[in-house]
């Protein structure tokens, strides 16, 4: 996982003094043109119809001095316990609290709580500051955490939900404390704490239901929203937030723009300050080409996105282990990643194979429905996916977002940077035969205090999910932040998933 912090801008002008280069370096490989290949769908009908956006502001004029950060495609959900696409997990991030807290990478921080430690491997016990208050005044007690956790499990809708708070086994308060009691020791569950889906709620919140969409939410957080305008949402300070990332700016506006190309030309003319999910490959060349010259325009990495393929369980096709190997090898020139961890990460191990001639599928003609989320960069990997399945003799049938697919393109970040967590969506689909033994070596590493063993057991699982072929890696890509003139994000701007603070966006 990507763990520095640099401004590209200010690397790429130091290489050029010191390498006396007349190019510009490329940020990343340059995605390929679409395929002129026949697919079993029209090219006009390659991308599968998106999920409704925000239409774009009308000018190309600023809405205001305070900062404003850009993004493509409106939030879902501010319900903690449903937000799932990046956009809403950002929104829940930075209106809401949690007890804990985490720069990526880094320790643990005390947010609500003044501490939260393991009182046995298998327990956590936490204590909340005395006299927070929600945006709205009223207290936040013990029952507040205790229930808005316990709804955040209950609920699940949101892979965050699944994946953070699988280990829990029950809640309790215990006169001043509160208790997380474990299945199993999870030496990674205060990250838990630390992850959008624990975010604290109030009781109005319905107990067995999300929020209902439209309405304005009551956290703590650094940031209250206090305006859902059509394209552009408004925070504002909470006065009443105590905790470990206070807004160094008393009023940030989001603004939605209904595509990449739209989003990049807003961070090039000073429309937004600062433009995060949603500008594509090629616009984030064109923006690395800016900063290269100096024009104002910055770029600050953040963490790793994985772009994934996902078989769904409920589809006929999972059942086919023979097929899952032939998706496999048909997309070995596709394949940049070799395993479902990021380069670099310690617990990493080649597990699939990349770079290699692809078979071809010499069964029974079959076809396999695709579909992908609304992203610009999985756009652009499923016309490389197409063409690399129809080229090995697999039919594909594109599908709208949210319609059954046999096969699903994903972009995937770990909730806590843990190793393990990287592994969660396969983990989440393997298939039955294999389920005993990956909780045996889930177990191992998250619960267990020698390193090699948790080391083991984490290899153990990528190379199991080679011989499952249900998530397929394929690609990974770096998460960033572009800056526009003035604007600045201070280094600790980021959550425990590289989900963008607003606490530390400024602009001059």
């Amino acid at each position: 996982m990507v763990r520095g912090w640099r401004q590209v801008a200010a690397a790429l002008t130091a290489g050029l003094l010191l390498a006396g280069c007349t190019e510009p370096p490329v940020e990343e490989p340059m995605p390929p043109e679409p395929p002129t290949t026949q697919t079993s769908a029209p090219p006009t009908e390659l991308t599968p119809t998106p999920s409704p956006s925000p239409s774009p502001s009308a000018t190309p004029t600023r809405i205001s001095r305070d900062p404003v950060m850009g993004m493509v495609g409106l939030p879902t959900s501010i319900d903690p316990a449903t937000a799932d696409d990046d956009p809403s997990q950002m929104v829940v991030l930075n209106i809401y609290q949690r007890l804990m807290s985490a720069e990526p990478g880094g320790e643990l921080k005390p947010d609500a709580a003044t501490d939260c430690l393991f009182t046995q491997p298998d327990e956590m016990t936490c204590t909340l500051q005395e006299g927070l208050q929600f945006g709205n005044g009223m207290p936040i007690t013990l029952e507040d955490v205790k229930r808005s956790i316990e709804r955040a499990k209950r609920l699940g809708a949101s892979q965050a939900s699944r994946a953070v708070f699988a280990s829990l086994d029950e809640v309790v308060i215990d006169g001043e404390e509160l208790r997380f009691r474990l299945d199993r020791a999870d030496r990674d569950f205060g990250f838990a704490l630390a992850s959008p889906a624990a975010s604290i709620v109030p009781a109005s919140y319905p107990d067995d239901e999300p929020l209902a969409p439209g309405g304005l939410p009551t956290g703590s957080g650094p940031f209250e929203l206090v305006s859902q305008r059509e394209g552009l949402w408004t925070l504002t300070r909470n006065p009443h937030y105590r905790g470990f990332t206070p807004a160094a700016s008393p009023v940030v506006n989001l603004q939605f723009f209904s595509s990449s190309i739209e989003l990049e030309q807003a961070v090039g003319t000073g429309e937004v300050d600062a433009a995060w999910h949603g500008i594509d490959a090629r616009g984030r060349h064109r923006l690395g080409r800016l900063a290269y010259e100096q024009s104002g325009v910055s770029v600050v990495e953040g963490g790793t996105m994985m772009q994934l393929l996902r078989w769904d369980p409920d589809q006929p096709g999972y059942a086919d282990a023979d097929l899952r190997q032939a998706v496999d090898g048909a997309l070995t020139e596709v394949r940049t990643q070799d395993s479902l961890l990021p380069w670099g990460d310690p617990n990493g191990t080649p597990s699939f194979s990349m770079g290699e001639a692809p078979a071809r599928w010499e069964g029974e003609p079959r076809t396999v429905r695709l579909s992908w989320t609304d992203s610009p960069d999985l756009a652009d990997l499923g016309h490389d996916v197409v063409t690399a399945l129809e080229a090995a003799g697999i039919t594909v049938t594109l599908v709208a977002p949210g319609e059954p697919a046999d096969l699903t393109l994903l972009e995937y970040r770990s909730w806590t940077g843990e190793s393990v967590d990287w592994l969660h969506p396969y983990l989440q689909a393997a298939p039955e035969e294999s389920r005993a033994k990956l909780t045996e070596w889930e177990a191992i590493a998250r619960g267990s205090s020698d390193a090699d063993q948790r080391r083991a057991a984490i290899q153990a699982i990528q190379q199991q999910s080679a011989v499952d072929l249900v998530v397929i890696p394929l690609q990974q890509l770096p998460d960033q932040v572009q800056l526009g003139p003035g604007a600045a994000l201070a280094e600790t701007s980021f959550g425990p998933n590289w989900l963008p603070g607003l606490w530390g966006l400024t602009r001059s």
